[in-house]
């Protein structure tokens, strides 16, 4: 719920100016298979033709229609795109929804690249499909003159390095095998010119009684002009290194489950990269992308999941690698959250708090970089802080950026010339799940990571950091932790304490029926040092509350009291109606300060009001003898309205409970909470 109830901190920040990544970030490459899904999103052309021009924009660009043709010159001058295996993947997966002739066009470019040449790898693995000449040549230096070309020699040895590591080392299924095809049992791997760096294809179900897939990998047949890496090969050297890791990954991908959701396999495939080749960095490059945008989803399939490498990152050096391959284990039968949760809970976690904790670990990267998480993090760019503060108060406001399902927001506020207490109010969407913390830094790169407890029947917290001054910085840290939604917002606001200070609490539940008045307390405390005078409003967003509450109260150091007042929802509302409960109290001696909440209300069921009048009384009584006994109408709004007694029938013995409610002093329906 958007409204406040208070959390408090105490923070001291210096502004600091942070550390570039270790190598500089490609230009954010939008390919032109991404523009093609946009004009689909926007109806501007139909599913097939989605399909069979994200494919031609990767085997034949030169046919695409000239609107997606200047787009594909303008990306190639940009750079290239990550994988293409999501838009093969997805093409194979949905063949058979196309017309015939959708079909044929599809089929032609799904079919394996070919080469006049091929070479086994050492280990026997692999089968290197090559030409010389043409527009898929590979380059042919041939330093030791044995007939092979170098380029192709080296991309079977890190083929070699990448089933020594995925399958042997971490013991990750093989893909399954595709027979002869290809001309023998050894994996395809084919050299294509292309504006990507490589894809992989399933080509036929696996042998399993689930989603498995046989395969082949095309990768670029140069890596000319790809975006820099550390390679200390170089730069061709290793974006064929991390080529070929990440793409065997999503073969191996293909043995547990073909058909898993895309951020998963990219995200798994970038981080081999890492496994594999530690060196390279190339998914450096990615990284902006992710710290840029922490709102954005963990679980997006955009461009952002390469980036979102990190999170198996995190399970890697939180935990071990193993549990990256758990999880691909439980995706045989089950989803990726779902595989997750199974996965981390004999750890003592689960895929939210995973993730909750994995959001105070990217924060600490760069400079900020403490030498006790990410083992890379002084590589790393330093998170994108939504909002920053060094003046007091801050009032009551909706957070910058709203973070969608997985994502995360971080505000930060700074000391300034304040000394004291520092109180931040945080108030979230009730239409989410939320997990927050703090992180407070003595020292750009010493820090406390505190886990905020929110009340989960409006998201909202308030916590205490004392003496400002005593702190470098302090960074609230707020993650929606329901996966799979959409962007929800958050509030918050903050105060340094002073002599004076109040609170307000609401005492009790917050429901009622329609029709019938509900009596509620507000209780308001002086927390400050100081006597006061303190004023007190009351209202309410539907205008339930008449008239609404304006006094004030006159309070000694400590002294709370209790305010009385009634909502009067009308009758015949439905049920689950909601108004909200604005709640202010504020000091005299600093009108300042202040404290604030909004609280929800809504309507439920009263067992026993038949009529749907918002009172229990004799009419009740006639209106269930017409029903039981004179076809008359069905209690309102649900029949169990009638159930007095609440038993699950409608009977007389409703009829003797409401009489005996009504004129002997017996006690109300069991199932009504007041």
């Amino acid at each position: 719920m958007l409204g406040a109830k208070f959390f408090r901190a105490t923070a001291i920040i210096f502004l600091l100016a942070l550390m570039l990544p270790a190598i500089a970030p490609a230009t954010t490459v939008r390919p032109v298979a991404d523009i093609i899904e946009k004009d689909y999103q926007a109806g501007q052309i139909d599913y097939e033709n989605k399909i069979i021009y994200q494919l031609m924009s990767i085997r034949d660009p030169e046919k695409l229609p000239v609107q997606y043709k200047t787009s594909a010159i303008s990306a190639a001058v940009s750079g290239p795109g990550k994988s293409a295996t999501a838009i093969f993947r997805e093409a194979w997966s949905n063949l058979k929804e196309l017309s015939p002739d959708g079909q044929a066009k599809v089929s032609q470019y799904l079919t394996r690249p070919g080469g006049a040449y091929a070479f086994d790898s050492p280990g026997g693995h692999f089968k290197l499909h090559y030409d010389i000449s043409g527009p898929n040549a590979v380059p042919t230096t041939d330093a030791d003159a044995d007939g092979i070309p170098d380029y192709v020699e080296k991309a079977a040895s890190y083929c070699d390095s990448a089933w020594r590591t995925e399958v042997t080392n971490l013991q990750y299924m093989a893909p399954p095998s595709d027979g002869a095809v290809g001309g023998d049992s050894r994996y395809d791997i084919y050299f294509e010119e292309m504006n990507y760096y490589g894809y992989t294809a399933p080509e036929s179900y696996g042998p399993n009684p689930w989603n498995d897939a046989t395969s082949y990998i095309s990768i670029h047949r140069n890596f000319l002009g790809f975006p820099p890496n550390t390679d200390p090969d170089g730069d061709q050297a290793g974006a064929a290194k991390v080529t070929i890791a990440h793409e065997f990954f999503h073969a191996v991908q293909f043995a547990y489950d073909y058909s898993e959701a895309t951020w998963w396999m990219e995200v798994s495939s970038t981080w081999m990269e890492d496994i594999v080749y530690d060196t390279v960095n190339d998914n450096y490059n990615y990284l902006p992308t992710f710290f840029s945008s922490p709102q954005t989803a963990l679980t997006d399939d955009s461009y952002h999941c390469y980036a979102s490498f990190i999170w198996d990152k995190y399970l890697q050096e939180k935990f071990d690698t193993s549990v990256v391959r758990k999880i691909w284990g439980g995706c045989i039968y089950s989803t990726v959250g779902q595989a997750t949760n199974d996965s981390l809970a004999p750890l003592g976690y689960n895929f939210a708090r995973g993730v909750a904790e994995f959001t105070t670990w990217n924060y600490i990267t760069s400079s900020r970089n403490d030498g006790l998480h990410f083992s890379e993090a002084v590589s790393y760019p330093a998170m994108t802080i939504a909002a920053s503060h060094s003046s007091y108060p801050v009032n009551l406001s909706s957070s910058p950026v709203s973070p969608a399902g997985f994502g995360s927001a971080y505000i930060q506020f700074l000391p300034g010339i304040e000394t004291g207490d520092l109180e931040i109010t945080l108030d979230c969407s009730d239409s989410r799940t939320w997990a927050a913390y703090l992180i407070k830094s003595t020292a750009v790169n010493n820090h406390v990571i505190d886990s905020i407890p929110l009340n989960p029947s409006g998201w909202t917290a308030d916590v205490t950091v004392n003496n400002i001054e005593n702190y470098y910085a302090v960074t609230l840290v707020v993650i929606n932790t329901s996966i799979n939604t959409t962007a929800a917002p958050f509030a918050y606001s903050a105060r340094i304490r002073t002599d004076y200070a109040v609170a307000g609490t609401l005492m009790g539940d917050t429901v009622g029926y329609g029709g019938a008045v509900r009596p509620l307390s507000y209780n308001i405390q002086n927390t400050g040092i100081l006597d006061d005078i303190i004023n007190v409003t009351v209202y309410d967003s539907l205008g339930w509350l008449v008239p609404p509450l304006d006094t004030a109260l006159s309070l000694l150091v400590g002294e709370s009291k209790t305010l009385n007042y009634n909502l009067g929802p009308p009758a015949g509302l439905p049920l689950g109606t909601r108004d909200k409960i604005y709640l202010l109290c504020q000091s005299t001696g600093d009108p300042a300060v202040t404290d604030t909440a909004s609280v929800p209300f809504r309507t439920i069921l009263q067992y026993g009001d038949a009529d749907f009048d918002g009172t229990i009384n004799i009419l009740d009584v006639s209106y269930i003898i017409n029903f039981l006994y004179h076809a008359g109408a069905v209690p309102q709004p649900v029949p169990a309205a009638g159930d007095m007694n609440c038993n699950g029938m409608i009977n007389i013995l409703d009829l003797s409970s409401i009489i005996n409610h009504l004129y002997r002093g017996a006690l109300g329906s069991p199932c009504n909470p007041f």
